[in-house]
C-alpha cells in the first residue's frame, strides 16, 4: 500500500476507535512519505487525545514545516498550553488569530493562557473577543464570569449575567452564577431567594451537576482550563480560609479576644467559595457557605 492507501485505512480505525491500529498506520504511511501532512496532523491529534503532549507536538511541528495554518498553529498553541509551555502557547495562539482573527476557541484558550502567565485584563480581553464573535458562547461567559469575579470585580460581572441572559434567558447555569454574584455585591436576600427558587422549581437548574460532570470530559482544553482553575481557585481559598481558622482557634486558647475584622475576612473568604462551587455546579456546598458567610457577616457588623 502507498502513503495514501495506509492513511485511509488508519483513518478508518480511528473513526472506529482502534486508535493504536491507526498509529501504525499512519506511521506506515510517513515512513513512506515524510512529507505526508495528513498523518502527521492525525498522528498530532491522536496523541493530545491520549494526553501525551511531547509526542502531539513533535508531529504539529513537523506539519507546521510542511504548511502553516489556523488548525496547526491552534493545536500547538492547545499542547505548548498543556505542557505550562504559556508563552509559546500565545504564540502559536496569537499566529492562529492573525491567519483566522474569527477563530472562537483559540481567543478562548489564548484567554486561559493569559490566565496561567497571571495577566488577567489580558485574558478579559479574549474572553470579551469571543463574546464578540459568539455572544451565546457559555464557555466564553463563564471564563470572563471568573475572570472578574476572581478581580472582585462583581458589578461588572453582573452586568455580564445580565447581558447574557438577555439573549439567553432559559440558561439556568447562568442565572445561579447571578444569584452568587448578588450575594457578592451585598445583595443576600436577593442571591439566597433567587438560588432557593432555581433550586426548588427548576428540573435544568436540580440536574446541572450531572451537566457539570458531562462538561468535565470534554475534550476540549478551554474547557478544561476552565474546571481546572475553578478547582484550583477552590483548592487556594480553601487553603487560606483553614489556616485562619485554625490561627484564630490557637489564640483563643490563649485568651485573645475575636477580632471582628478577621471575622469579616472569613465570611469573604466563604462567599468566594460559594460563589466557585456555583461555577463549579455544585449549588448545595454554594448555599452552605452563603449560609455560613450571611451568619459571620451578622456576627461582625
Amino acid at each position: 500500500m502507498n502513503e495514501k492507501q495506509l492513511y485511509n485505512e488508519g483513518l478508518k480505525q480511528e473513526r472506529s476507535g482502534k486508535l493504536d491500529a491507526a498509529v501504525k498506520l499512519y506511521i506506515k504511511s510517513i515512513q513512506i512519505n515524510p512529507s505526508f501532512r495528513p498523518a502527521l496532523m492525525n498522528l498530532g491529534a491522536i496523541y493530545g487525545k491520549l494526553r501525551r503532549p511531547s509526542q502531539s507536538i513533535q508531529y504539529y511541528e513537523a506539519a507546521l514545516k510542511l504548511q502553516a495554518d489556523e488548525a496547526v498553529h491552534f493545536n500547538l498553541g492547545s499542547e505548548y498550553y498543556q505542557s505550562k509551555k504559556y508563552e509559546v502557547a500565545a504564540a502559536h495562539l496569537i499566529a492562529c488569530l492573525k491567519i483566522n482573527p474569527r477563530f472562537l476557541r483559540a481567543h478562548i484558550l489564548l484567554a486561559y493562557v493569559y490566565e496561567a502567565r497571571t495577566l488577567p485584563e489580558k485574558a478579559e480581553v479574549y474572553f470579551r473577543n469571543a463574546l464578540k464573535i459568539k455572544a451565546e458562547s457559555r464557555i466564553a461567559v463563564l471564563g470572563l464570569l471568573l475572570n472578574l469575579s476572581q478581580r472582585q470585580k462583581y458589578s461588572e460581572a453582573l452586568a455580564v449575567c445580565n447581558g447574557f441572559l438577555q439573549k439567553v434567558p432559559e440558561d439556568e447555569t447562568i442565572q445561579g452564577l447571578r444569584a452568587g454574584l448578588l450575594m457578592e455585591t451585598g445583595d443576600y436576600q436577593a442571591s439566597a431567594e433567587e438560588l432557593q427558587r432555581l433550586s426548588r422549581e427548576s428540573s435544568g437548574y436540580r440536574s446541572f451537576g450531572d451537566h457539570i460532570g458531562k462538561a468535565r470530559e470534554s475534550s476540549e482544553e478551554e474547557t478544561r482550563a476552565f474546571f481546572d482553575g475553578v478547582r484550583d481557585r477552590i483548592q487556594d481559598r480553601s487553603r487560606s480560609l483553614r489556616s485562619r481558622i485554625e490561627e484564630r482557634k490557637r489564640a483563643r486558647e490563649a485568651g485573645k479576644k475575636l477580632d471582628t475584622a478577621e471575622l469579616k475576612d472569613d465570611a469573604r473568604d466563604m462567599m468566594d467559595l460559594s460563589l466557585m462551587y456555583l461555577f463549579s455546579g455544585e449549588s448545595e456546598k454554594a448555599m452552605q457557605f452563603l449560609v455560613q458567610a450571611r451568619k459571620l457577616k451578622d456576627r461582625s457588623g
